[in-house]
Order: C-alpha cells, then structure tokens, then sequence
C-alpha cells in the first residue's frame, strides 16, 4: 500500500509537469460525512442511523482540457458510529476512526450558463490512512424511556487495515463568482472493499434474553461539500503579471484591500470551557476528536459576508457548531462522550474588525483585531437526554452506579467575543486567513447532572456551559465591488 501510495503520487506530479500550459488550481473545502454501517442485529431491537461528522480537506487539480481535469489532495474526515436502541428518540455515537486522505479524482465538466455555471461527474481512487489503527474503545449504558428500558456493552475494533482503498464517484456544480474564483459544491459516495471497523454489542431489551448484534463498516460514505478554488497558474501564466513592476503590484494589492465587500467560508476548532461544582471529582475533559490532534474540541463551519469602510469592517456569519457532552469521572478514571447532530447549535453572529496593513515587504499581511457578539439557538431544550449504567472500571473493582441528565437550559442566549486575526493576501482577488477569539457569555447554555454509586458512597458534580470558548477559524474570502470606484 505504501508502494501504491508512491505510485498515486506520481500520477498527480506527471499531469502538472506535462501539462505546463493548462491551468493549475488550488481550492480548499469543508463539508459533512455521513458513515453507513451494516447493522446485524437478531433480536431486532437496535437501530443503525446516520450520524453525521465534518470533513475538509485541500485540493489541487490540472486541467487535461477544458472539460477534463484531474484533482488529488490531502483529507481528513472522522467516522462516528455506535448501537443504538429503536426505542430511543435520540441518536449517540462515538469518535470510531479517523483517516487522512489521498483521492486521486478525474472529472468531467459540462458547462450549464456560459461563463458562470458548470456541472461535472467525477470518479476516482481513494488512498486511505487509518489514524485509529492502534486505538480500542468500549463502552457500557442502559437507556430508560417511555417505558423501556435498554442495557448495552460494546467494543469497537478498528485494526484491521492501516492502508485500505476504496473508489468514489459523485456529482458537481460549479458557480462562477468572479473572473478568476469559483465556489463548489458536490456529493460524493465512497465505496470500500475491506472490512475498517467492527462493533460487537451485547444488549437486553427489558426483560427479555440477551442478544448479540454487530456493526461492519467497509469505510463507506456519503460526502457533501461545499469549497473554493482559485486557478493559481494566472500568477505565472497571465502576461500582464509578468510585466508588472513590483511598484505595480504593491498598488493592485493596496487597491484589493481597499475593496468594500468580501464573503467567505471557514472552519476550526472550537474549545468550550466549561464550570464545573466538583472539578475533583466530575470533570468535562474527556475524549478525543476529529480535526488534527486537537484534544477535547468540537468543530464549527460556516460562510460570513462583510462591508469595508475605511479601515473599519462589519461582517455578519452564520455557524454550524458541533456539540459534544463530555464527562469525566477522575476518581474512577472512565468517563465518555456523546455526539448527535440534534444537540448542534446554530450561531449568528456579528463583529467589528478593524484593518491594519503591514509596511514594507509585508504589504500582503494585514492585521485584524475584532470585537462582537453571538447568539446561539438550540434545536433542544429543558432535559434532552438521560442516561443510565453501570461498570466495573473502578481501581478496586467494585461495581461503579452512573446517573445523568442531559439539560440544555436556555434555547438562546447572547454571547460576547474578541479576537484577532491575520489575513494573507494570496491574490488580488483571494485571501487566506487565520482567526483566533475568546468567546465570553453570563447565561447558562447547557447542564450536564451527574452522580454516581460506589459502595454506597454517592458522588455528585455538574458541568455547565455558559457559552466561554476559544477558537481558530481557518479559511478563505473574496474582496470584490458590485461597481469600479472612481
């Protein structure tokens, strides 16, 4: 695999050095991976959803001709998964594999609006890297509603594969927004051949016997995805660039950064800090997750529009916030976390940047110091999820009781945030940008209750969240005017 990994590499490289006179892009996208698992379950009582995670990634593609192109890249998407109980409103998962991926992608595009518009089909190979190989995970639950009651356990495996291939094939659209940048949107299916992850699961429903079920994953998914690109070959292509003097291009700059609109897409990770009543004994820090090696974070994506005036820009966003509940138990050193696209929150926010343009050399560099706030929606609210179990993780063995309530307390609330940024201007028409900030609110968001049961001796703690974050937003934007200023 690792041979073939070598082989795909020089499939990419051999079109970019060939085909010097074709234009060479670079774009970047964010999306949401759906993994479908196969579900073998006897006793009829678990139920397979579709969980949802995010994926992003880079890519870079050489045009073959105007309507045949070949794209890889570098990827990264997570697979989430678990059993779960039919009776339960709610679907839960857990952070099964991560992989990195190297696609090797041929598309064809027909275009639909001339000068605006194109769709395309693409097929391709996939070269998966799975991070997880070494990992193992476990978990334990009973789940209590309306009657019903569910206890399971279950082991996740996932090393079966460190390198395994899969195909994909997919649909596109292609919107044209200026001259020389296009927004992107595709679906794409994914389809393994070797077995990546196993989930084998004992339960009892009720009072009935206990079943045995499993879950497979072959690795496949459905993709959804929505990017930039930019044909970088305009920067040693075009031939007026060519002959424009350095004093030249610092005024093409200056003039882009004087632009009055800009829209953009982003994402990041996002820290939430959390208030805890017993910090020694019931924590938040717990669990691992998708993007990088970033621990104890969610993910949030997103599209922002703004106006410039002066030095001074006001930008309106619109975020999709992953939520996590996480929980650690330290005295007993078990905890778990629970994932479900029905706690996501929605934010919209707007901020005020102000714009400092480095001198010198650095004249491609400005500095973005911001201020702003956010208001946050939840899609549940009052006691959203209750859990029940129990393990025998403990240091002495001993049977550990676990009781938690799930509440997200206040469906919206106000948040306040300050940050600061650098932006890159990559071209005269794309800029590329970092973006850290600290997010403060006063009203509580979400509550986690919790106590458990060791030798009759109760513990309890609550984890509340009032809105306090950091985070890093990664992306990029485009300056324009609906009009040439005079």
């Amino acid at each position: 695999m690792k041979n073939l990994s070598l082989i795909i590499i020089g499939l990419i490289l051999t079109p970019l050095i060939t085909l010097s006179q074709n234009k060479l892009f670079l774009g970047a996208e964010t999306g949401i991976i759906a993994a479908k698992y196969k579900l073998y379950d006897p006793g009829g009582k678990l139920k397979n959803p579709d969980i949802p995670s995010i994926s992003w990634g880079f890519n870079i593609s050489r045009e073959i001709n105007k309507q045949l192109s070949v794209e890889s890249g570098f990827h990264g998407i997570t697979y989430y998964g678990g059993p779960n109980f039919k009776f339960s409103f709610f679907a839960s998962a857990g952070n099964i594999m991560n992989v990195y991926q190297i696609p090797l992608v041929l598309k064809y595009e027909q275009p639909l609006i001339k000068k605006k518009l194109t769709a395309h089909v693409l097929f391709g190979y996939v070269n998966n890297i799975n991070r997880s190989y070494l990992s193992h995970g476990e978990g334990e639950f009973t789940l209590t509603r309306s009657g019903d009651t569910g206890h399971i356990k279950y082991e996740e495996f996932e090393n079966f594969h460190r390198y395994f291939p899969m195909l994909e094939a997919g649909l596109g659209i292609n919107v044209r927004l200026f001259e020389d940048l296009s927004l992107t949107f595709e679906s794409r299916y994914q389809k393994g051949f070797q077995k990546v992850i196993e989930i084998d699961a004992i339960y009892q429903y009720n009072s009935e016997p206990p079943q045995v079920a499993y879950l497979i994953s072959k690795g496949n998914n459905f993709q959804y995805t929505i990017g930039l690109k930019y044909p970088v070959s305009n920067i040693w292509q075009l031939r007026q660039t060519r002959k424009d003097t350095r004093e030249d291009i610092k005024i093409n700059y200056s003039k882009s950064i004087d632009r009055r609109f800009f829209i953009g897409i982003g994402a990041g990770p996002l820290w939430r800090l959390f208030k805890e009543s017993n910090a020694e004994q019931i924590a938040s820090n717990w669990g691992r997750h998708s993007f990088w090696e970033f621990k104890y974070a969610d993910i949030f994506k997103g599209i922002y529009a703004g106006y410039k005036f002066n030095r001074i820009s006001v930008e309106g966003a619109y975020y999709r916030q992953n939520y996590t509940n996480r929980i650690f138990y330290k005295n007993i050193g078990t905890g778990h976390g629970w994932l479900s696209g029905e706690y996501n929150v929605n934010e919209f926010g707007v901020r005020t940047k102000y714009h400092y343009q480095l001198p010198g050399i650095f004249y491609r560099m400005v500095i973005t110091p911001s201020v702003g706030l956010s208001f946050l929606h939840s899609a549940v609210s009052d006691l959203y999820e209750t859990n029940t179990y129990s393990n025998n993780y403990t240091p002495t063995k001993d049977t550990a009781y676990y009781f938690e309530n799930y509440f997200r307390t206040h469906q919206n609330i106000i948040t306040f945030n300050s940050g600061i940024g650098i932006e890159f201007y990559l071209h005269p028409n794309l800029i590329l940008f970092i973006d850290g900030r600290l997010d403060l609110g006063v009203r509580e968001f979400n509550r986690i209750s919790a106590n458990v049961w060791i030798k009759n001796q109760l513990t309890e703690g609550d984890i509340i969240f009032k809105g306090n974050s950091q985070r890093i937003l990664l992306g990029m934007k485009i300056p324009f005017d609906f009009k040439k200023r005079q």
